[in-house]
């Protein structure tokens, strides 16, 4: 008998999940480590608003040896708001990768969690081609894995010069008196974009689901005193911190030389091994018409007002138009393609041509 199983995960489990995630770094030129210390709850419970955080465990060693969190969160479908599960932070131990533990894992899922049409939504890297070698294999016991799109993840160097809007776009830090307006418009807006989250701004600095959120994070955008744009900035390095473990040799050899050369480095550095990206997120993002010149001067303003960092990202669809909102600013993109895994064969894959919203802040 196997003496692996799949657990809910609990608060005893946190010493086991957090060591998991700074065992599993991203591997490459540069490794990457995501850790999420110090209590790995915390910023699950900002990425789902329903938890649902599992763990793969050794019955005879007695530990976590994986970790996976497919919680939900309300988002709208065709106008209607629908809690879809978002699958994320799938996590295993390197000992343990060739073992039995994914196929008993997803064997669960199906049982448990994914039955008949029902879906999750997840991203999968586009450079990590093992994950998608073998998620997206059809093997036996896998459910499918339906590539919807791909998604950009724009991270924008706060090593240049941002203007302030000339376009007749007005924009300000929103307040305490905002919030009434803010929640009309995105009641209006939201609907409109597949999977865009259902939020409550009357939340925000008393739920965790918008944990470490400040309203006055939020740039508003008007034209003509109408609010026309909203887009917040959302620190989480409370919760998920990304540290740089280690350079391959020819970058460890060229980092100084690179550093100093703005014609080749385009606004970015690279810290020494060891040390913490300093960066945030945009988030909740609403552009009426979805017009890039409203969000470019959202942007402008939020790198005239930032300090302390080194950059920030915007996450959007590929397909979105206001991508064209980063066109002459320095930035470097990464891409990863959008999932929608099932058993079965969901209606909403029908619907997927149109542009979708993924809130880069709770992947």
């Amino acid at each position: 008998m196997s003496s692996f199983e799949p657990r809910i995960a609990l608060p005893e489990h946190n010493s086991d999940i957090c060591e998991i995630f700074r065992s599993t770094p991203m591997e490459g030129q540069i490794s990457i480590r995501f850790e999420r210390e110090p209590d790995y709850f915390v910023g699950s419970r900002i990425q789902n608003l329903e938890q649902r955080v599992y763990i793969g465990w050794d019955k005879k060693a007695r530990k976590a040896v994986a970790v996976t969190n497919v919680g939900s969160r309300p988002v709208y479908v065709d106008g209607e708001m629908r809690n879809v599960p978002y699958y994320c932070d799938l996590r295993i131990l390197p000992e343990y990768r060739s073992r039995t533990l994914m196929a008993r894992g997803f064997r669960f899922l199906r049982d448990h969690l994914l039955q008949g049409d029902d879906y999750a939504q997840c991203l999968i890297v586009s450079d990590n081609l093992k994950a998608l070698d073998v998620l997206t294999s059809g093997r036996a016991g896998l459910p499918g894995f339906y590539h919807t799109g791909d998604y950009n993840t724009w991270a924008i160097s706060t090593r240049q010069k941002f203007k302030s809007s000339s376009s007749g776009v007005q924009i300000r830090r929103a307040g305490a008196d905002d919030r009434s307006a803010m929640q009309k418009f995105m009641d209006l807006e939201a609907p409109r974009k597949l999977f865009y989250p259902v939020y409550d701004f009357n939340e925000i600095g008393s739920h965790p689901y918008y944990e470490n959120q400040r309203l006055e994070d939020y740039f508003l955008a008007f034209q003509d005193s109408r609010l026309v744009g909203i887009l917040g900035c959302w620190d989480v390095e409370f919760c998920k911190q990304s540290r740089v473990v280690s350079y391959s040799t020819s970058l460890r050899w060229m980092r100084k030389i690179f550093n100093r050369l703005a014609f080749i480095n385009n606004g970015f550095q690279l810290p020494p091994e060891g040390s913490l990206l300093k960066y945030f997120i945009l988030h909740t993002l609403l552009i009426q018409n979805d017009d890039p010149e409203i969000l470019r001067a959202l942007i402008n303003q939020v790198g005239l007002e930032s300090s302390g960092y080194d950059y920030f990202l915007l996450g959007l669809a590929a397909r979105d138009p206001l991508n064209d909102a980063v066109r002459k600013l320095k930035k470097r993109l990464y891409r990863a393609g959008h999932y929608l895994i099932s058993f079965g064969k969901p209606d909403v894959l029908q619907k997927t041509e149109s542009n979708f919203y993924l809130e880069a802040a709770r992947l």
